[in-house]
């Protein structure tokens, strides 16, 4: 903290080494920083955002009352970008009386729906959820604000002519358009109408909307004061601390746990994966009285989670006890992170061309794993409902589970960990992106990158339990160097870490450093549960003899049998128009990036039913690698650049998403089957449907 002085007018400067420090030190987390809070902040995290949108208008204070709208509860002047005729003792003393406090009427401005045109939202009366929601939708721009108090207590003669002044939506829409700062004397439109007494009637503010950070990039003490920003949120001693759930806490507040590990206990086992006592998958609740002993198996009815939670009246005297959580586990012992020590750093254009790299290897990875999961005597994960089977409930404890319960648990974490892969296959693209080179949707034919790292071959094979212990090792982490060079694909993203950190010269782009290092981080953090996962399945897979659990037994064959035969090549169609879709969606810039995704996933809908329609035959998808990704290879084997047709046009790509799945599909929709054919029409529905999508959003 600093004094206030002439030469400093700021209130709060960074002092910590970890405000100022380049590069990852000991000491506040990156997740305290305001700009992580963005819109994941509210509820229960590092501060509730909500309490920035009350101050959305510089100078005005509103908090957002439950059922009756937005009440002005302060008024600061000194903040004010005009000179409004309004003192902060105009907010009336007595306020907590409904009748006599000021409230918000409407608001004026672009909303995110549909940010090119002005609008003005009626926001009297309104929920203040419905309110502070308008509120963070609204732009960046000139913004008007209309308050008063309520209608019936506006007892004036002269408060029907000034409202048909001031208040008609046609005159302050015109307003906007007509540049609302264009007048010599100050506002076009702006008023405050008092009464006899003096006291505000109702309000008319034009003015830009508050951008919360000041110019040195925090949050500007003057429209948000110190303590504002978790004043909402619960505290230990407070007496609805334990009935709040995961929410409005002034830090993350853990729920559900694990137990200590011993002191010495690691974190990683020496073996494949640990024992059952090592994974201790003991579920336990964080809010428990510790007085009393851990249950014997974890809790499986609300009931029974709830049935020895401290009291309210213990929480608000022994608080203080409860452990740290890490990892989701309960601990007491410090155990410092120590980043591996590197002497090769590498440079910017080494970074780039590894991201490259392993882009294709998390393309490999999340297709082995498909594989396998269709290779599973399991029902469909995702799209279960939309083809009308039913879904089984995924079991609470896998002790007690019965076998077709096991197998489908293990497919669900496989199916997971195939969506967290493809996540970094994007993940990986943007970050390359960041770096200037060009999306990539190539596929590794080996899953390592130098010849001193172990290397694996890109092969696709049902789940046998060697298969699995492969996958295991792959994922595995690993966050230490026994060699120069990483020995995992988690070690080739760590080395790319410490050697951003390490090399800030190399990034002096505002930002561009920071977002590198949080796009490996979450690949990083995901890898690590990958390998969690994977123990999973095999404790579920346990005892079951592979025979039992398999509905593929080998790799990849071409069908003999027509039917299927064709259906192996509609499977390598979504392959193929998935491929498309996500390399099209990485092409379009940020805004419009995540409803693009929403619509290229439609093509996995198809791939899914597809692939345990194959199944059922025995056979699994081909994931024959597009031509357009073969043609062009190097003999370096260099990744290839996303350019399926040869063109940036990004309309002329979408044409040609549905083309690979339209022979085959056709051939299907004249299937002697009734059932195929239903299932054939609900997939080219599907089709159409992502093709209008991106089409639509696109143009």
């Amino acid at each position: 903290m600093s004094d206030q002085s002439q030469d400093n007018p700021y209130r709060i400067f960074p002092r910590n080494l970890t405000a100022h420090a380049a590069e990852i030190v000991r000491g506040n987390p990156v997740n305290t920083r305001p700009e992580s809070g963005v819109d994941n902040s509210h509820p229960g995290l590092e501060f509730d955002q909500r309490m920035m949108s009350r101050a959305f208008f510089p100078g005005l204070v509103f908090d957002f009352q439950y059922g009756i709208g937005a009440k002005l509860v302060e008024i600061r002047p000194e903040v004010f970008t005009h000179p409004y005729d309004l003192e902060a003792k105009d907010v009336p003393a007595d306020s907590e009386d409904a009748k006599k406090a000021l409230w918000l009427w409407y608001i004026g401005g672009r909303f995110g729906g549909n940010p090119d045109k002005h609008v003005l939202k009626d926001l009297y009366g309104r929920d203040g959820y419905n309110v502070v929601r308008a509120v963070t939708d609204l732009e960046d721009d000139t913004i008007v604000v209309v308050f008063g108090k309520q209608p019936d207590e506006l007892d004036m003669p002269s408060a029907k002519v000034w409202l048909r002044r001031f208040l008609d939506p046609k005159r302050l829409i015109d307003g906007f358009k007509d540049s609302l700062f264009g007048a010599d004397d100050g506002l076009e439109l702006g008023g405050i109408l008092r009464d006899d007494d003096g006291e505000v009637q109702i309000g008319v503010l034009v003015g830009p909307r508050a951008k919360y950070l000041n110019e040195e990039g925090v949050i500007d003490p003057d429209l948000v004061a110190a303590g504002e920003l978790t004043q909402s949120l619960c505290s230990p001693w407070q007496w609805d601390f334990a009935d709040c759930g995961c929410y409005y806490w002034a830090g993350s507040k853990p729920d559900i746990v694990k137990p200590p590990q011993e002191e010495s206990g690691p974190d990683i086992p020496e073996t494949l994966c640990p024992s059952d006592d090592q994974m201790n998958q003991q579920s336990l609740n964080f809010q428990r009285d510790r007085s009393k002993p851990v249950p014997d198996k974890p809790a499986t009815t609300p009931e029974a989670w709830h049935e020895n939670e401290m009291s309210q009246p213990d929480m608000v005297q022994h608080w203080e006890t409860l452990p740290f959580v890490l990892d989701e586990r309960e601990t007491s012992v410090y155990r410092p992170t120590v980043l591996p020590d590197i002497d090769d750093a590498w440079d910017r254009e080494k970074v780039r061309e590894e991201l490259a790299v392993v882009a294709t290897a998390e393309h490999a990875l999340c297709v082995e794993y498909l594989y396998a999961m269709y290779s599973l005597k399991a029902p469909p994960i995702p799209a279960q409902r939309r083809y009308g089977q039913s879904p089984l409930e995924l079991p609470r404890d896998l002790a007690e589970a019965d076998e077709e319960s096991r197998i489908f648990a293990a497919s669900h974490e496989i199916f997971m960990i195939a969506v967290e892969e493809m996540r970094h296959l994007r993940w990986a693209n943007e970050a390359l992106m960041l770096l200037g080179g060009e999306p990539t949707m190539d596929r590794a034919e080996v899953i390592g990158r130098q010849p001193t790292q172990q290397q694996l071959p890109f092969k696709l094979a049902p789940l046998t339990r060697k298969q699995l212990d492969d996958f295991i090792s792959v994922e595995k982490s690993s966050p230490f160097f026994a060699e120069p060079e990483p020995t995992s694909l988690d070690g080739i993203y760590t080395h790319m870490q410490v050697s951003i950190q390490k090399r800030p010269q190399d990034y002096p782009e505002p930002g561009l450093q920071e977002k590198l290092l949080q796009l490996i981080k979450l690949i990083i953090d995901e890898g690590v549960s990958h390998y969690e996962r994977f123990c999973r399945v095999r404790r579920a897979l346990d005892d079951i003899d592979e025979a039992d659990y398999l509905a593929v037994t080998t790799e990849p064959r071409r069908a003999t049998e027509e039917h299927y035969a064709v259906l192996q090549d509609l499977a390598d169609a979504y392959y193929d128009t998935l491929l498309r879709g996500v390399g099209l969606t990485l092409l379009q810039g940020n805004a419009s990036r995540g409803v693009l995704l929403e619509q290229a996933r439609r093509s996995m809908y198809n791939l899914h039913d597809t692939a345990y329609r194959l199944a059922r035959g025995g056979y699994g998808v081909l994931f024959t690698l597009p031509q357009w990704l073969i043609v062009g290879r190097t003999p370096d084997g260099a990744p290839l650049p996303f350019d399926p047709e040869g063109t940036k046009d990004a309309l002329r790509q979408t044409e040609a998403l549905a083309k690979p799945a339209e022979a085959p599909l056709a051939k299907l929709e004249q299937s002697t089957d009734p059932e195929t054919r239903k299932a054939m029409e609900q997939h080219r529905s599907t089709l159409d449907e992502m093709v209008a999508g991106i089409r639509r959003i696109l143009s």
